[in-house]
């Protein structure tokens, strides 16, 4: 009997394990599917577009170290 716990036990550790894996995997390919994209939507510009119009000095090329 003591066995049989012991194994009850192992198997509910183990999908556990499991499906917090599996949940994880989901939670961080939601995450990088919305990250990385420049693509704009129907909400209106993407922040690319909009640092592009405000003329961030990051895309300034003057700032440029010389070659």
């Amino acid at each position: 009997m003591l066995t049989e716990v012991k194994v009850w036990f192992q198997n509910r550790r183990i999908k556990w394990r499991k499906q917090s894996l599996e949940q994880q995997q989901q939670e961080e390919g939601a995450r990088l599917e919305g990250r990385g994209t420049n693509q704009e939507d129907d909400s209106g510009p993407g922040i690319t577009t909009l640092v592009r119009a405000l003329g961030h000095p990051s895309n300034d090329a003057s700032q440029d170290p010389p070659l």
